[in-house]
This record gives C-alpha cells, structure tokens and sequence, in this order.
C-alpha cells in the first residue's frame, strides 16, 4: 500500500558448506566448493527492471553485499575494503569483474580436522596448497582442480604434467591475489600485512624503523609467522599527520615495500628520490624495510602540488 516493498533491498544468505566425507575431510574451513559456496538471493526491482530476474555467473563474494546495499541506499562507498557493488552485473551490459579471489586459513587447535590452507580461486581452475607453517616443505599435496570440466572437483591435476604450466600459473596468481589484500608470504612461508592504524597502544616491535607519532593514522607493516600466532615483527611508518598504506610487496631479499599516500611534512627519509612533500593535500610515499624491520632501505615522497 506504501509502495515500499519493490523500494527495499531483500538479501537471503545461508551459511557456508559443511564436508561430510568429501575429499576425506569433515569440516566446513577447506577451499574445496562443498565448503566454500554460499547460496545468496537478493530482490530488487530497481535493478532488474530492464532483465527481469537473472542469475548472476561472475564470482560474487559476501564482501560486496556491504557495498551492494550502501549502493542501493545511494549512501557513500566505503574505503579501503575489497568487495564491490553488484549492480553493475544486473546490468544489460556487465561490466569486467573480478576473474580470481584468495581463500586463507590458518589452523585452529579446536578445530584440527582442517591444516593451514592458501588458495585462489579463478574463472576456470583452482590452487590449493597446505603450508606447514614452520617453513619446512608442505606436507600435505597441493590440489589442482578444472571447475568448469570438474565441477565436483573430483580429479586433483596437481600431478599432471599436462597442467605443469597451469600450476606455475596459479602459484603466481596464489601470490597475487595475497598480495592485493595485503598478505605477503616470503621464503620462510611467514605473512607479511601492511595497513593503517590509529591504535596508539598498536603492538610495535621495540628497536623498528618507521617512525609514526602514535597520535594519528599511520602506516604499518607486521612480519607474521606462518600459523599468524607470534609476531616477527612490527613497525610504523609516517609522520606528525595522517599516513596510509594501501599496497605491499616483497623483494627477493625478503623485505617488505609498502607504498600509500601521506601528509605528513616529515617521514623518515632514506635513499630517497624526492626529499619534500610535494606541497599539495597528499603525496604518494614508497617504503622498504629491512627483512628483520629495524632498518629502512628506502623512503621517499612521491607528489607534487595538486
């Protein structure tokens, strides 16, 4: 009588898949699709007045449904997270979506039934690797499976010279796709994360290199070990103003490169490129610190005046 109903967003979720016995594994925390879908409905005319109601084929993640309603409530996107709006795929012409997304797992003693667990999962193919988590090799065999072909995931083409290639693939892509979200691993399997904080009471490591006053946003960037339980190390990494990382990488000497945007007049200064904040809002900054964080290797603004 209101009008109210195709005015509102309905989103229906269940939980995610329980393993009773396939792949030999009773739980509901392993990369394998009995585990991971989650089914999910979502009524909104508004959306789908032009198709009708449709089934949506690309990879949707329960991270985009926080977007998807600010969305639909034409309420201002979030920042820094990694899901998106869906209303673009209800459209007549879809737009490019994502193509892979990373699973991670880390072993909990209550539930011993699932090892440590690091896929991605793409269009077509899946990597699943199970990392011991004291740097030793994996003691479990990595899981390569064709999605499209096998949807049950029945044949493990991990071993099959014929997808020698794919597996090199998907390892890079395992990489990546840790990588996007902030998660690093480096030789020794450890986890590197870089973000921001505002904590003044964050757990930095004593004897880091950084910087940051504690007193407003700043960087970060924390050596994790591979079971995510002790930290190796942590350090800050600004000014006196706001500093933000968004993005981080390692070199092959296995430290942590971090890079995001500052207006802070004075970061810490090494080996650098440009000496001064540019003089606009903010100026990107790029950083790498030492592979035991007690030392910076590089630092410097990268900005101008606009």
């Amino acid at each position: 009588e209101t009008g109210q109903l195709d005015n509102t967003m309905f989103v229906f979720l269940g939980d995610n898949g329980l393993l009773e016995g396939e792949h030999g594994m009773v739980d509901k925390r392993t990369a394998h699709e009995a585990s991971l879908r989650v089914p999910m409905l979502i009524r909104y005319p508004q959306w789908t007045e032009a198709t009708g109601p449709i089934r949506v084929p690309q990879q949707v993640l329960t991270t985009d449904v926080a977007p998807t309603i600010l969305d639909a409530a034409s309420a201002k996107p979030m920042s820094g997270i990694h899901g998106q709006s869906i209303q673009p795929l209800v459209s007549t012409t879809p737009p490019a979506w994502r193509t892979e997304w990373l699973y991670h797992y880390n072993y909990e003693k209550q539930f011993p039934y699932t090892p440590n667990v690091r896929a991605v999962r793409g269009d077509r193919f899946k990597y699943i690797r199970y990392p011991h988590g004291d740097g030793t090799a994996d003691r479990h065999m990595a899981e390569l499976y064709d999605i499209q072909a096998d949807p049950a995931e029945n044949r493990n083409l991990i071993a099959d010279p014929a997808f020698a290639a794919t597996v090199a693939e998907m390892q890079a892509r395992l990489e990546r796709a840790m990588q996007a979200v902030g998660i690093a691993p480096d030789a020794a399997t450890n986890v590197f994360i870089a973000g921001t904080t505002r904590s003044s009471d964050f757990p930095i490591t004593e004897g880091t290199a950084g910087g940051g006053d504690g007193k407003t946003a700043d960087a970060f960037v924390m050596k994790l070990s591979s079971t995510g339980k002790d930290i190796v190390y942590a350090a800050r990494f600004g000014g006196s103003g706001d500093d933000q990382a968004y993005g981080l990488a390692l070199d092959r000497n296995g430290s942590a490169v971090i890079v995001g945007e500052t207006d802070s007049t004075d970061i810490p200064l090494a080996e650098h490129t440009q000496a001064t904040h540019g003089g606009g809002k903010w100026d990107a900054f790029a950083a790498v610190f030492s592979a035991d964080g007690r030392r910076l290797v590089m630092s410097t603004y990268l900005g101008g005046k606009g």
